[in-house]
């Protein structure tokens, strides 16, 4: 793999694990993510508002742009829904290891991505060992399938779908449009969507109690989300995206660990041990083709 590549994506797993913790500390997850969405947009506007006059994007980039910012927007209610009824050392590991799967099937039917074998076997140990995270202990191997009944799980797995759909939809997209205007106006696009749905289902004193509550953590994550994504997104230029999903479950020992120790929330001796398997898992896609 790209050592380039590796490097942002490595990068942009720890990034995103934080501003997740942030996020699932908040009061109002929803209130939360709508504010920091608009925090990103007015932080780097001034960067949008320089580099558009140099940017020429086509009516198909326009297209993937409103495409990837409504799936984006159903992607943050989902993944909100799932923190406000699970923990985050059950949802972010699901939420980030089921898109493997999605995106590999994707990949390889619509951009014609092949996997090498030391690669496809990266990515196995990487599905299992998200898979061992949903565990209580070793000897309850079917109960992750059992937990699929639960709403957090299904959220989780509600949250990987929009993440494969919008991971192919970036791929293709970054083909027609500059990677900073792409990402801003995505996010542009979020802010849009989302702004009925959270106007509508909440009061304005919510709104305001949240930014009073976490006003110093809703600008960390304005800044660090939108820093993740240019991350990725350029990660996605450089390498296969079967590799770059994958290798994004590196985020979720840095959940694990924040959920374990600062959240306190149990079954690390398991969680950690599938830890170990994505962490093997991550490094055979390092050194793949």
């Amino acid at each position: 793999m790209n050592i380039i590549a590796f490097t942002l994506v490595v990068l942009s797993a720890g990034i995103h694990a934080y501003w997740n913790f942030l996020l699932k500390k908040s009061k109002d997850t929803r209130v939360f993510i709508w504010l920091f969405l608009g925090i990103s947009t007015l932080m780097f506007f001034p960067f949008f508002a320089y580099r558009i006059t140099q940017t020429d994007i086509p009516e198909i980039g326009w297209c993937f742009i409103l495409i990837t910012g409504l799936v984006h927007a159903l992607y943050l209610v989902s993944l909100s829904s799932a923190y406000e009824k699970g923990d985050l050392s059950l949802v972010y590991p699901l939420a980030r290891s089921a898109p493997i799967v999605f995106v590999l099937i994707g990949a390889m039917l619509f951009l014609g991505e092949i996997p090498s074998k030391i690669g496809m076997v990266g990515i196995a140990l990487l599905i299992f060992g998200g898979y061992t995270l949903q565990l209580n202990s070793l000897q309850g191997i079917v109960q992750p399938l059992q937990a699929l009944n639960s709403k957090p799980s299904q959220l989780a797995l509600l949250t990987a779908l929009f993440i494969a759909f919008y991971s192919i939809i970036d791929k293709v997209g970054l083909s027609y449009v500059q990677t900073f205007t792409y990402i801003y106006l995505m996010f542009a696009f979020m802010l849009i969507f989302l702004t009925p749905f959270t106007l509508l289902t909440r009061s304005k004193n919510a709104i305001k109690a949240e930014w009073n509550s976490n006003k110093k953590n809703i600008l960390i994550v304005g800044f660090l989300c939108f820093f993740t994504f240019f991350l990725i997104l350029i990660a996605m230029t450089l390498a296969k995206l079967s590799y770059i999903v994958a290798l994004r479950q590196l985020s979720i020992i840095f959940s694990v660990d924040l959920g374990a120790w600062v959240l306190r929330e149990e079954h690390v001796d398991i969680r950690l041990t599938a830890s170990f398997l994505i962490f093997v898992g991550s490094f055979l896609i390092a050194i793949a083709k």
